[in-house]
């Protein structure tokens, strides 16, 4: 803010002051100016002669200066001083106004600003800016007030550290350039954290920085994930994991070689509630097996890389088998969601797939089940005893013998993965169909299937005779299946709550698919393969249904009318050319 000049002759020692506190105040020195004007304003008091307008000038400059050093309370004082020196000077009530609207306070700058206008003389030359300062001060005074506010200046103190305990440590990294009061809370709090994540790390991190990462830990963690280290750094991590984490360890990811040793690791860490290991961790399968009968705390369990033992298991006596259901019936097994993926070795062939050797019937509280690799043989093929098993995957595996599933399954996805043909043929997947097991698929909503139609109409019609299973996603673009099968589930309204179908591959004529969009009206994404129908069966489905997305693949017979008419219902088609298996770079998206 610009000051007025003096008409009175002043004296050389204020302007002297002056001059040099004008100089500071230039060149970002504002402690330097605060003191020079300290000085000329002490020399103007003394001045009998003393002009009012010269005082106020030096006053509405030692503001600026203090309003710089964040002194806000001076400021406000020499703002009132100014005032008190001329009321009708127009420099002490639009100081008052910037105070009041730096505090957001806009109604209490609007009341400055009106009442700098009822004082100071029109002719004054910030007359005019009071008066365009107090049209935008009450234009923001009905306004509004801005929701957005920074939540360590709202909420309480016991509240913001219950928010930081759900913060791990890279998260809490990235907080810390927020703002500086972020930063000086979060450095205060340090403490509360209790995740050691060096997942974010993009170059293998050496033994040096991992010993300082440890350093500042404050306390043991609960949560460790690790996936770049060097070999000196893992031997390091790994003595020490060993020797000061184990008893307080609840989450461990780590995709690191040689740093778990799961015997060990089954001894002494009696607190794990989830483990991960990556697929550069790879474990015998005794070991994994060992681990979750011993483990009662364990809740969640994934590995991604098992090998077959080398030397097979020994059977499981009888007396064995009483003495750990009479263990597990004191402390049950907690576990609740296993995913178990095998490697083989090359030189392996046809006998990677490995044998749970009764390892499911030692976990009655699963929920999801995931497995790639297995093959599934007598006890491990009756699934039934599991009454929580509300998922189950299975990828690439080989039962020889049908599966017994249990009422309570929800999810069941069967799928194979294309290899080069296996030198001796094996059994693929079945289930099974006595008369005890009719009610298996009781609660069945999502099915995937990748199965020949022989086994695939055994599924079906497990799924028909249930009394209450109603499927919302069938997805068989792996399957082969006859349309027959696919009208009997219509016709026992088990696609109802439909709103996901794929079919590949499959004779259908468009009253078929007629059919599906009657029998179907909540069908909301629809995937077709090679097949036969024309537009007019996809316009009837358009019609009769919810259909959002449309994605076709070699369906010749489908004209562009069709096409037309789903864009003017709104309806993404996706045609992929199934020559071309970069499908990205030949999509034609419309509508």
């Amino acid at each position: 803010m610009k000051s007025n000049k003096s008409t009175a002759a002043p004296s050389s020692a204020y302007l002297r002051f002056q001059q040099a506190g004008e100089k500071a105040l230039q060149e970002k020195q504002f402690d330097s100016a605060k003191r020079a004007f300290d000085h000329a304003i002490l020399q103007v008091s003394h001045d009998p002669n003393r002009d009012t307008s010269t005082l106020i000038s030096i006053l509405d400059l030692r503001l600026e200066a203090r309003l710089k050093l964040g002194d806000f309370d001076a400021a406000v004082k020499d703002a009132r001083t100014m005032l008190r020196y001329d009321r009708t000077d127009a420099r002490g009530y639009l100081r008052c106004g910037q105070l009041a609207r730096l505090k957001s306070e806009f109604a209490g700058a609007q009341t400055w600003y009106q009442q700098g206008l009822k004082n100071v003389p029109q002719n004054h030359e910030g007359y005019r800016k009071l008066a365009s300062l107090s049209a935008k001060s009450i234009d923001k005074s009905a306004a509004p007030p801005n929701k957005c506010r920074d939540p360590l200046t709202v909420l309480p103190l016991e509240i913001i550290h219950m928010v930081y305990r759900y913060l791990d440590l890279q998260e809490a990294t990235s907080c810390l350039r927020v703002s500086r009061l972020w930063r000086n809370s979060l450095l205060a709090t340090h403490c509360i954290w209790n995740t050691f994540d060096l997942t974010g790390i993009k170059i293998p991190m050496i033994v040096r920085h991992l010993k300082a990462c440890i350093r500042r830990l404050p306390n043991p963690p609960t949560t460790v994930r690790l996936n770049k280290l060097t070999p000196t750094a893992v031997t390091h991590l790994s003595e020490y994991l060993r020797a000061h984490w184990n008893n307080t360890l609840e989450h461990l990811s780590i995709d690191l070689p040689h740093l778990l040793d799961l015997d060990s690791f089954r001894r002494s860490a009696r607190a794990v509630k989830s483990l991960h290991l990556g697929v550069r961790c790879p474990v015998d399968f005794k070991s994994v097996s060992d681990l979750l009968r011993s483990c009662n705390t364990l809740r969640y369990a994934r590995f991604d890389a098992i090998l077959k033992s080398r030397q097979p298991s020994d059977p499981i006596h009888d007396d064995l088998r009483c003495e750990w259901e009479e263990k597990r019936q004191k402390t049950p097994l907690l576990l609740a969601h296993l995913a178990l993926t095998a490697v083989f070795r090359p030189w392996e062939g046809d006998e990677r797939f490995i044998d749970p050797s009764g390892l499911f019937h030692d976990l009655p509280n699963l929920e999801e089940l995931q497995c790639s690799g297995f093959a599934f043989r007598g006890l491990d093929a009756d699934l039934s005893k599991a009454k929580c098993l509300r998922q189950l995957i299975l990828r690439d595996c080989r039962p020889q013998c049908d599966l017994r599933l249990p009422s309570s399954l929800e999810v069941l996805i069967c799928k194979e993965t294309h290899c080069p043909p296996w030198p001796v043929p094996h059994p693929l997947l079945g289930f099974q169909q006595h008369a005890e097991n009719v009610q298996t698929l009781f609660n069945l909503k999502v099915l995937e299937m990748d199965l020949d139609g022989r086994h695939l109409s055994r599924v079906f019609r497990l799924i028909k005779d249930s009394p209450t299973a109603t499927l919302t996603r069938l997805d068989l673009s792996g399957s082969d299946m006859a349309p027959q099968h696919l009208r009997s589930l219509l016709a026992a309204g088990k696609l109802s709550q439909l709103t996901f179908l794929g079919l590949r591959h499959i004779d259908l004529l468009d009253e078929h698919v007629q059919s599906i969009a009657v029998g179907c009206p909540m069908l909301e994404h629809v995937e077709f393969s090679g097949l036969r129908i024309t537009g007019v069966a996809i316009k009837e489905l358009c019609m009769r249904t919810q259909i959002k997305e449309l994605r076709l693949s070699a369906c010749s017979c489908i004209s562009a009318d069709a096409i037309a008419w789903a864009r003017a219902r709104e309806i993404t088609v996706v045609i992929q050319e199934p020559e071309c298996r970069r499908t990205s770079a030949r999509r034609v998206r419309y509508g």
